[in-house]
């Protein structure tokens, strides 16, 4: 017979047991982690320091809301903090699957439903960890939260027209979208953990990409097209659409390994 409270408390403690597991990852490659930190802190700090003075000579006014927008540029988030974010992630993962770990879940199912509960996590510890930078290093400078009600702001320059919006509304969108990007280089990560002669070409192909990205302005691939863009901010639905498309993609992506391992699955 189902029972309600069984099924809260089976949920519950599995995402404990993935939590501890993803903790554990991160204590071991704790040296790895803290190069990581100090890489990312000082690389929010040079691109900051960088768009203040950029906008200052063109007399716009920097906020902090811009600075989250803006280091979601291919150039930024892309080449600076991506690639190194998953090389952590591979790090804290195992080596190498094999009879033990899939004895451990039962299944190759069920171990490719954890490693993608635990994707989520890395995904969303990383979107806070960049997020907290930012916000942390330009308020540092003295910038203001939010100021696209005003005609001294980056937003009115790029959009053309003013807004009253609450910064927690832009976080949260900058939020979604970073912890969706990287969720599917995750996904993708973890499908290649079957078979890491390719692992290689996740590499080469997030470089180049970010890469094409940056030089090209009209090119909208991944990190541009999964990206607030001040001129569609009035249009509401514009960013809900990207980021429904994203959580459609990383399904798929996680069905996908579902089909590739089906024939191997010999635990059913």
């Amino acid at each position: 017979m189902f029972s309600k409270e069984k099924f809260v408390k089976k949920k519950f403690l599995d995402g404990k047991q993935v939590v501890f597991e993803v903790l554990d990852g991160l204590r071991a490659r704790k040296k790895t982690l803290v190069l990581f930190s100090v890489w990312c802190l000082l690389s929010i700090i040079w691109c900051v320091v960088e768009l203040k003075k950029r906008y200052d000579f063109y007399h716009a006014e920097l906020s902090v809301a811009d600075v989250l927008v803006l280091l979601q540029h291919p150039g930024r988030l892309g080449m600076f903090i991506f690639p190194f974010a998953m090389l952590i992630v591979l790090k804290c993962k195992p080596k190498k699957i094999d009879m033990q770990i899939l004895l451990r879940y039962g299944s190759k199912r069920k171990f490719l439903a954890r490693q993608m509960k635990e994707s989520i996590l890395y995904a969303m510890l990383l979107a806070v960890s960049v997020m907290g930078m930012g916000i942390a290093v330009s308020c540092c400078l003295g910038l203001p939260l939010i100021n696209w009600n005003s005609i001294d702001s980056i937003f009115f320059s790029e959009a053309k027209f003013l807004v009253e919006e609450h910064f927690a509304t832009v976080a949260v969108v900058i939020f979604v979208m970073d912890v969706l990007k990287f969720l599917m280089d995750f996904l993708i990560m973890d499908l290649l953990l079957w078979n890491q002669r390719f692992m290689l070409i996740l590499w080469v192909v997030v470089i180049v990409e970010a890469g094409i990205e940056s030089i090209g302005e009209n090119v909208r691939v991944f990190h541009s097209l999964f990206s607030i863009q001040y001129e569609l901010w009035g249009i509401w639905w514009t960013h809900g659409l990207v980021i429904v498309s994203g959580i459609v993609i990383c399904i798929a992506l996680h069905l996908l390994g579902i089909w590739s391992i089906r024939k191997r699955d010999i635990f059913g």
